[in-house]
């Protein structure tokens, strides 16, 4: 689900956390946010507060912040190296998928080899599965795009076609591997996953992600970044295969360069991300101190400063029904929204400067 679906009820860990909380089972979400702003892993689990338990009480004081993380050599060259392996493999495929909603139905499938041929680029009739109009608005394809295209199971057989005895690359490839599982089960009921569907695939956004290096601002791991295909099947695939051309390009400990992504201007939420004309951005100062914006973004117990866990939950927070209609997220949020970026940023450096 979007943002704005999401029910009172249900809570990321950041926020559980900012009021005392923590899910009762971490490993079993009770539904999953997309927050479109985000560069990175743009899904997170959202937990029922009903049947949250209360934090342990601390035993030691919370950890001073962590240095950023510094990429070992290691890491970047091991990407660099992965991405040459796969683009010489003759069995190494790249694949995608549009859907109709945030882990809906798939309506478009694309599977490309690593020298660019297309082995299947189609669109799928969902069954009647209705279509997210934010998930619509993002790959354009709307149900009269989709009059005529095959179902999944006229699909199907010619996926297992491109897929079989394959390596499988996708962009977000535990994500992308789900969505073909739960199709597979519509198909087929409770027969057995094909080898290819089994096995799990190459995931290349992670790969990318310690080839560029950026810190994810937690002290350890990296942080992901968009892909920026289109968001259709066959183009994805193939800003995949750029991305992987750019890592393989790295000479032994060359610094790795990522060209910034365009805007995507059909994105409502962009400006919460943009930086300002001063070079400030308005993340930077929600990530020092988002509990001195908005009470109901408190970081995090026990986390350090820096992390993202912060901003992440300032924009989740539907602060339209939380917050007073002059509270300063609120104002925050509008300044930002009309490009008025210097204004926010004065005004959210008086709440997180003040004493």
């Amino acid at each position: 689900m979007y943002r704005e679906e999401v029910p009172a009820h249900l809570m990321t860990v950041a926020q559980l956390r900012s009021s005392g909380r923590r899910p009762h089972d971490p490993g079993v979400a009770s539904g999953w946010l997309e927050r479109v702003f985000e560069g990175d892993v743009w899904r997170t689990p959202l937990y029922d507060v009903r049947s949250a338990r209360p934090l342990p009480a601390p035993t030691r004081p919370p950890a001073p912040p962590s240095a950023p993380a510094v990429t070992a050599p290691s890491s970047r060259a091991g990407a660099a190296a992965w991405a040459r392996d796969v683009l010489r493999a003759r069995d190494a495929v790249v694949l995608d998928t549009e859907l109709t909603d945030f882990a809906g139905r798939v309506i478009e499938v694309a599977v490309l080899s690593v020298d660019g041929t297309v082995l299947l680029s189609t669109l799928v009739d969902p069954a009647g599965a209705p279509i997210n109009p934010h998930a619509q608005r993002k790959h354009g394809i709307s149900p009269a795009v989709l009059a005529g295209a095959p179902t999944m199971a006229q699909v199907w057989p010619r996926l297992e076609e491109a897929l079989r005895d394959k390596v499988v690359i996708a962009w977000n490839a535990p994500f992308d591997q789900a969505r073909l599982r739960d199709e597979h089960q519509r198909v087929v009921g409770g027969a057995a996953l094909p080898e290819w569907l089994a096995r799990p695939w190459e995931c290349a956004m992670r790969r990318h992600a310690a080839w560029v290096g950026e810190s994810n601002g937690r002290g350890s791991g990296y942080r992901n970044h968009k892909l920026e295909g289109g968001h259709r099947a066959e183009g994805d695939c193939r800003a995949v295969l750029d991305r992987l051309r750019q890592m393989a390009s790295t000479t032994p400990g060359g610094a790795a360069r990522v060209e910034p992504a365009p805007v995507d201007e059909s994105d409502g939420e962009h400006h919460h991300r943009q930086g300002t004309r001063r070079g400030t951005a308005l993340d930077d100062w929600i990530r020092i101190a988002p509990g001195r914006i908005c009470g109901e973004v408190a970081g995090p117990a026990g986390a350090a400063p820096s992390g993202d866990d912060g901003v992440d939950a300032f924009h989740a927070v539907d602060h339209t029904a939380r917050c007073a209609p002059d509270a300063v997220c609120r104002t925050v949020l509008r300044l930002a929204d009309g490009d008025r970026f210097d204004e926010a940023v004065r005004l959210v450096e008086e709440h997180v400067l003040a004493p």
